[in-house]
């Protein structure tokens, strides 16, 4: 059996008489320094998990920090998405209103200039075009935990202030739009207004405007009728077709009978004549659909009814084109 080998350590001190001396084995110093190994690696193992401990502690405390900022965004976002969207219906609300201070329908007549017919319908359609709500339709309110998100809270919050800010111009322009519109629609209000649009009385037409047989006046040949006339019983009401001023209301010697003339503006006259009364003045301002006078049988008539025209540039148009009810 073989001897084993033994290490000799010399311990020695200035204090000491004699060097004291360990004999270690070297089966004891392989375990000695097995435990060493072990030992050192646990401690530098216990360092490295402490330092990562560490690490991940302040990471969290980061992303805790982040995320609270990230709450308070969503908090504010919620809030300004409240107030775009009262503003959003505050528009609609104010566009419904420009729909009404044209004040008659939207089957609007036509306009027969001599230079080509000019549609209202066509003009308001125009202005409408800046429609808000349809602005508005591509931005979207962002939704939280519906999908995985790429960027950083800090990028998100970022990117969310910027949008909110793309909404609020986005707002002020629509806002601008739609005063424009607004202001364009009250200049039109007073033309819309002084447009014949109505019937002025009821009854049923005996006579369209344009060629006919005229027994009255010159021996059966054709005549050009400048008018509608709408037979009803005497003493029907008769209003005025849209706002303007009475420009002749007396006697006419050459057929018409009593006779009231209104002026509304843009070089457009209405006629009503073969009235049985008038009742408004020379000079005075009416209304759409005020009384004005009542169906008569005056001047060249064979009957009760009213003789209406409607002049541009004292140049007579179809009434037909001016009722914006269902004609009858």
């Amino acid at each position: 059996m073989m001897r084993q080998k033994k290490y000799t350590i010399i311990l020695t001190s200035n204090t000491a008489t004699s060097p004291k001396k360990i004999s270690v084995s070297q089966k004891q110093l392989s375990i000695g320094f097995i435990i060493f190994v072990i030992l050192t690696v646990s401690f530098v193992s216990f360092l490295t998990d402490y330092f990562q401990l560490n690490v991940d502690q302040w990471k969290l405390h980061s992303l805790k920090k982040e995320n609270q900022q990230l709450e308070k965004k969503f908090v504010y976002v919620e809030r300004s998405f409240k107030e775009l969207e009262n503003k959003v219906q505050q528009l609609t609300d104010f566009s419904r209103k420009l729909k009404l201070i044209t004040t008659i329908s939207t089957r609007s007549p036509q306009l027969n200039t001599g230079y080509g017919k000019v549609s209202f319908d066509s003009q308001i359609l125009a202005l409408s075009q800046n429609n808000p709500q349809r602005q508005l339709a591509s931005y979207k309110k962002p939704q939280k935990n519906n999908r995985k998100i790429d960027v950083t809270p800090t990028e998100m919050s970022n990117e969310i202030e910027i949008r909110i800010e793309q909404l609020k111009e986005a707002n002020q322009l629509i806002k601008q739009d739609v005063w424009q519109l607004y202001s364009d629609l009250l200049k039109k209000q007073e033309f819309l207004n002084n447009t014949p649009s109505i019937l002025p009385t009821r009854g049923w037409v005996s006579s369209t405007y344009g060629y006919r047989n005229e027994t009255v006046f010159v021996d059966h040949q054709p005549q050009f009728h400048k008018g509608l006339d709408i037979a009803t019983r005497r003493g029907e009401p008769v209003v005025s077709t849209a706002d303007g001023k009475v420009v002749y209301a007396g006697y006419d010697e050459f057929g018409y009978g009593n006779l009231l003339v209104i002026d509304h503006g843009y070089n457009l006259k209405t006629y009503y004549a073969h009235l049985s009364e008038i009742k408004v003045e020379k000079g005075s301002f009416v209304n759409r659909g005020q009384e004005i006078a009542s169906v008569g049988n005056t001047g060249k008539s064979t009957g009760p009814h009213l003789h209406y025209e409607i002049r541009i540039f004292d140049q007579s148009v179809n009434p037909e084109n001016y009722i914006v009810d269902d004609f009858h």
